[in-house]
């Protein structure tokens, strides 16, 4: 049976024992808090368990307080819920066969753990009696329950992402004896071919806007139709030969509509009316995966935590059983929500004008997305995000900030992450040096219970520690204190964000049919096309919400590159013609509302590669974004075979990098790759035996090996810049263009927290073209023995042999002068390279 277990801090002393003797009996535990003894308020968590109830993610529920009398008063103004306070035998028996109650509370101060487990145990066993009396009775009591306030419950599918309402729920059917196949996708009866406006360059017209009524809406969110007279259950047509460009594409588009070709105007953009664009998850790789999805009962499953969906080794279902407490986060942290605002009024209080976030991989991506996309509001303090070793990008946050007015955010999942250490370690001495009385109040920290950060914190005087539920993995920690507590001190509005992230919540609950769930029908369209090869997700955002490209990038990544499988994020790849894309291309557009899509957009599914659209009502459309991604990414790990929530490839650059850096303690000299060639300014080091002519032609031989379905990684060990990024952007889009590759672009040590995992362990298709520089000045790290110089260094070339010992395709260029002068020269000596 599947049981949803709450308390507070009076009953959480009973938690164990009672949690413990369920899953000795074979049940299911959904367990939704509390998760320690801080005091805390019975309400939210007698919510939080009759939710699950009355959305059947669970069959029953338990509750234990104090006395049991909260609990159950607070259940039982939920429709639907019987919540029984039970204290002896008969109680726990009649409530059940006469009441068909559906939670029981008890009171912790009241009765022993054994004693409460043996009262659920006889409640659990009790059937309801059916008889007609009683079935009378609960009937009335339905009656009474209708003459409620609405208000009194939330709906049940709320709207999600656009204004659009929701379609209702079709109830599940109950317990099938064998899963029964969903019904396939009707044939689309034929319609006239699609219209294909081709404007001229003079005038450019905007896209055709199709009527609302028009669009196909899934739990509110909007999404293309079918095109007509096409069948949604073939595969798409293979994209044009490379040769192909736009306007070929136009024209042909054009003369089968009859209109006449004018070659002395070539056409430019392709614009689609809505209602002929292909909705890729009508199509026989989506539709399969949901099939999948829909037998193996993943919705199901998943919400009472069912680790064998991903695994059947006993160890490793552990393991994932305890990360999976991202599923409750947007339901307990509404708890914490007037807490963080509290905290976030008193640093405003206290005059701190900069919050200085120093965190890698999933303890800054969240709050940078939010603060790059929502921004902070006026009165409150600005955030700045430090997430890089890099000399210069170090010196340069310090420059921006006034130290005294500036509050320092510890965030590490694991309280060791060797960066945020070493960054800690130059702010804190920084601080110290301008001798304030108490410098430990200018930091607060975000980590896990038990950390050797919160050791680090209580010993030192933070101003706050926030300690994280540890069942919550750092990728999947948006919604928890790694995202909220930064988000907070902006003046995000916590409240709203958690509402939106509730009503995904509620658009994804298990009485969903699996093809109605938006993140099932995500997770179908994504994996299904990557089992047939298009495994490359390309990201096109509206620019408000750009920076969510880089957190999703983070999330599909190292969630499923590994075992030798996984998707391949492509995001900030600027969009070119359909002939520079080969045939592993998924592209995700997400587009805030009233925004213009980017026409290019139909220009490639006219090409036939697969075009998901989703539109956001408004920015803080995010909180549902960042759970529906999450359950996705959970349901492509099932689909794929792989474990979502484990990084198996990401420890052994950390221990090569350490490897290098008690190198030099004891050298000074960090041991390298030998330099191959030089030319102008740019050492080639491939470490291959034989040594190319030049550069060029060592470029030339690397890239060469390119087949379809590889991709590049340019991984910048490089001050972070703007002019650096753009030059970046060139490169890769010549390499794109010139091979029909997708193209990566990571900063390390950015990147190793990020991508790292997928180029190591994921499919063996990676090319990666390493690029260093040379740092001007060191900064010293205090107490190491060594500089971020070393550190960045260290990390390069820890990571360069971990990709050579995996057998990746992998070289480095060492860029001499000024950074994007050398990227540009590189632009050209690429172009060269590949001109034939």
């Amino acid at each position: 049976m599947r049981i949803a277990f709450g308390c507070d801090h009076a009953g959480f002393p009973h938690k164990g024992t009672i949690v413990d003797a369920l899953e000795a009996d074979g049940h299911h535990v959904l367990d939704v808090g509390t998760f320690s003894d801080e005091p805390v308020d019975y309400p939210d968590f007698a919510r939080a368990a009759a939710d699950a109830v009355r959305k059947k993610f669970v069959e029953m529920g338990v509750l234990v307080c104090g006395s049991g009398v909260g609990a159950s008063i607070a259940a039982n103004k939920f429709r639907g819920i019987r919540a029984a306070l039970v204290h002896d035998e008969f109680t726990a028996r009649q409530s059940r066969s006469d009441d068909d109650a559906n939670v029981i509370c008890l009171g912790a101060r009241e009765i022993s753990a054994a004693r409460a487990v043996a009262l659920i145990r006889e409640f659990l066993a009790t059937p309801f009696s059916n008889e007609e009396r009683h079935v009378r009775r609960l009937a009335k009591i339905a009656e009474l329950e209708s003459g409620l306030p609405q208000s009194v419950e939330r709906p049940s599918r709320p709207k999600v992402a656009t204004p659009a309402a929701a379609p209702p729920s079709v109830p599940k059917p109950k317990a099938p004896a064998a899963p029964v196949a969903p019904p396939a996708p009707a044939e689309v009866a034929a319609a006239p071919r699609p219209q294909v406006v081709v404007p001229r360059p003079a005038v450019k017209a905007p896209p055709v806007a199709a009527p609302a009524a028009a669009a196909r809406t899934v739990a509110g969110v909007t999404g293309p139709r079918p095109r007509p007279g096409a069948d949604a259950r073939q595969a798409p047509p293979a994209p044009p030969a490379r040769e192909s460009s736009l306007e070929e594409i136009a024209r042909v588009a054009a003369a089968s509509m009859g209109e006449p070709e004018d070659a002395a105007e070539p056409e430019h953009v392709i614009t689609l009316d809505e209602a002929f664009r292909v909705d890729p998850t009508t199509l026989a790789p989506a539709q399969g995966a949901l099939n999948q999805l829909d037998a193996m009962e993943f919705g199901e499953r998943l919400w009472v935590k069912d680790a064998s969906l991903w695994s059947n080794e006993a160890g490793m279902q552990a393991a994932i059983k305890n990360r999976l407490g991202w599923l409750t986060s947007p339901t307990l942290m509404r708890e914490y929500a007037a807490d963080l605002k509290t905290f976030a009024t008193e640093v405003r209080r206290l005059g701190y004008s900069n919050i200085l976030l120093l965190g890698m991989g999933g303890s800054r991506l969240a709050p940078e997305v939010m603060h790059r996309t929502l921004g902070s509001k006026m009165g409150f303090p600005d955030l700045a995000v430090l997430d890089s070793t890099d000399p210069a990008a170090v010196k340069n946050t310090l420059a921006r900030l006034q130290l005294s007015r500036t509050l320092f955010v510890v965030s590490s999942k694991s309280g060791t992450t060797a960066e945020v250490t070493a960054l800690y370690k130059f702010f804190r001495a920084q601080v110290d040096a301008g001798k304030p009385p108490k410098p430990g109040q200018s930091f607060a920290a975000i980590t896990d219970p038990g950390s050797p950060l919160e050791k680090l914190a209580r010993e030192a005087g933070f101003r706050r520690t926030f300690l994280n539920h540890p069942s919550i993995g750092g990728r999947f920690s948006a919604l928890s204190f790694f995202g909220l507590v930064p988000a907070a001190l902006i003046g995000v509005d916590i409240d709203k964000l958690l509402e939106r992230a509730g009503a995904m919540v509620s658009a994804c609950a298990d009485s969903v049919p699996v093809r109605e769930n938006p993140a099932f029908t995500l997770a179908a369209l994504l994996a299904g096309f990557a089992l047939k090869g298009r495994d490359k997700v390309t990201f096109v955002l509206s620019e408000k919400i750009a920076a969510f490209g880089t957190w999703l990038e983070q999330l599909l990544a190292e969630s499923t590159g590994k075992d030798g499988k996984g998707l391949v994020p492509v995001d900030h790849e600027p969009l070119g013609l359909p002939s520079a894309y080969g045939n592993d291309r998924v592209f995700v557009a997400l587009t805030l509302a009233g925004d213009t899509p980017d026409p290019a957009l139909d220009a490639l599914d006219v090409a036939g590669h697969p075009v998901y659209r989703l539109t956001l009502k408004d920015p803080y459309d995010l909180g549902a974004e960042f759970f529906r991604w999450e359950l996705a990414t959970a349901a492509m790990g099932a689909l794929l075979g792989v474990n979502p929530f484990d990084e198996p490839n990401v420890a052994q650059a950390k221990e090569t990098t350490q490897t290098m850096l008690a190198t030099f303690k004891k050298s000074k000299r960090l041991p390298d790759w030998p330099v191959d060639r030089e030319q102008d300014g740019i050492l080639l080091l491939a470490n291959q035996g034989t040594k190319p002519a030049s550069v060029t032609d060592g470029l030339g031989q690397f890239l060469g090996q390119a087949k379809p379905g590889d991709y590049l990684a340019l991984l910048a060990y490089l001050t972070p810049d703007h002019e650096t990024t753009e030059a970046l952007q060139s490169l890769r889009s010549l390499i794109r263009d010139r091979l029909h590759i997708a193209t990566t672009v990571g900063y390390g040590p950015q990147y190793l927290h990020s991508t790292g995992q997928l180029h190591k362990g994921g499919p063996n298709t990676l090319l990666a073209i390493q690029l260093t520089g040379d740092d001007k000045e060191d900064v010293a790290i205090p107490g190491e023995g060594y500089g971020f110089s070393a550190l960045k260094a260290a990390q390069a070339i820890g990571d360069l042999e971990t990709l050579r010992n995996a057998n990746r395709r992998v070289i480095r260029l060492h860029l001499g002068g000024r950074v994007p002068a050398a990227i540009e020269k590189l632009v050209g000596m690429v172009g060269r390279a590949l001109k034939q």
